[in-house]
């Protein structure tokens, strides 16, 4: 029994140094396709229809995605009464899963003018929750920082066969005033969920322990 624990924990042990692996990249520098399908990933699409216009366009800081509001989204609550939000969908293939470490992405306001703002909402719980919120700072443009969201403790983000992810977007002028997306990138978690693979030769190990320790002396 022994020999068998002493394997589980080498199992185990090289399970907890899996390192994160990138899921999906989108630069949108040169177009809105992405640039990354990380492996077990089928496909991932960008979905830009329900805004008023979405491109990709130098904002005076480089390329970027333009997000547009949806007509009227000046503020939170129209924008979420609006469906004011472009979207990214994720599909693993096969017998694979997604199991999510963080989401990533520059983002930045399109020019001077305020308020200015985004939410995140995915596809896990019917979109009906924020992942995160948040009001840009006000004042004059800046170059796009980096906002990172942590996934990597929260059970429904664990063990996914797709997803999707809402950014909802509102400004002060729908039509003219834009939020602006760069560098969104999807990753997982560091430590996979043990495959049934491994479950079994666990089980199997730990059966031939009990066969070995229960066998008689002769």
């Amino acid at each position: 029994m022994r020999n068998f624990f002493a394997i589980c924990s080498l199992l185990l042990f090289g399970l907890s140094s899996v390192e994160a692996a990138v899921i999906v990249q989108y630069p949108f520098t040169t177009d809105l396709n992405p640039s990354v399908l990380g492996t077990g990933v089928q496909s991932s699409s960008y979905d830009g229809s329900n805004l008023s216009n979405s491109y990709i366009g130098d904002d005076g800081y480089g390329n970027v995605l333009e997000a547009y509001p949806s007509l009227g989204s000046t503020n939170y609550g129209s924008a979420e009464t609006n469906n004011s939000f472009f979207t990214i969908a994720v599909t693993a293939s096969g017998g694979n899963y997604l199991n999510l470490g963080t989401l990533q992405f520059e983002v930045g306001k399109g020019g001077n003018s305020d308020p200015r703002g985004y939410f995140v909402r995915s596809s896990v719980d019917g979109f009906t929750s924020d992942i995160f919120s948040t009001l840009l700072s006000s004042g004059t443009q800046q170059a796009p920082g980096l906002q990172t969201i942590d996934l990597s403790s929260l059970p429904i983000f664990q063990h996914l066969s797709s997803i999707d992810f809402r950014f909802y977007v509102f400004t002060p002028s729908p039509s003219g005033n834009s939020v602006d997306f760069r560098n969104l990138e999807l990753s997982s978690s560091n430590i996979p969920e043990p495959s049934a693979l491994l479950l079994m030769m666990i089980g199997g190990l730990y059966l031939a322990g009990r066969r070995a320790s229960l066998k008689p002396l002769k």
